[in-house]
């Protein structure tokens, strides 16, 4: 099956020091009429599908990932953009990179990933706890403890 994508990379004034959320968030608020960016429906709240719009800041640099409807919309909104507003702070779009491709997608025997940025799921009380620390030492040491907890029970066979 081949997918339409397209890849916006916004180079700015500066280094870009929030994360995907925050570019998230503001790309939603800027075009509302557009539910594939931020997945809120007013009459019936959230819209529960694959991610067509992905948000990643990498190395200071944000990116936004379009897939077949959300590319479209991507395409049609890059023009619109001059800045990002992002928290308190302001960068000024220098320059916009637009990729666009046809991507096969199928499935493939040779499984291998590897995550750019870490990650880890976190159930609403976990969450809740993480975000209550204050400093990121506890952040760390509360992110250790469960990635402990979460290769125990992996390697034990509970999520087999």
């Amino acid at each position: 099956m081949k997918l339409k994508t397209s890849l916006l990379v916004l180079k700015t004034d500066n280094t870009v020091k929030e994360n995907a959320s925050k570019l998230r968030g503001y790309i939603g608020n800027k075009f509302k009429e557009y539910s594939v960016l931020h997945h809120h429906i007013k009459e019936m709240g959230y819209l529960y599908t694959y991610p067509r719009v992905q948000y990643r800041v990498i190395g200071g640099t944000a990116s936004i990932l379009g897939i077949e409807e959300g590319a479209e919309v991507l395409k049609k909104i890059s023009d619109e953009l001059g800045e990002l507003l992002l928290n308190n702070s302001r960068y000024r779009i220098k320059q916009k990179v637009f990729y666009e491709q046809e991507v096969e997608v199928r499935p493939s025997e040779k499984r291998q990933y590897r995550f750019v940025m870490p990650w880890l799921a976190l159930n609403p009380d976990n969450y809740m706890a993480y975000q209550n620390m204050n400093n990121w030492k506890d952040k760390k040491e509360y992110f250790s403890i469960l990635y402990t907890k979460v290769n125990k029970n992996v390697n034990h066979g509970a999520y087999k």
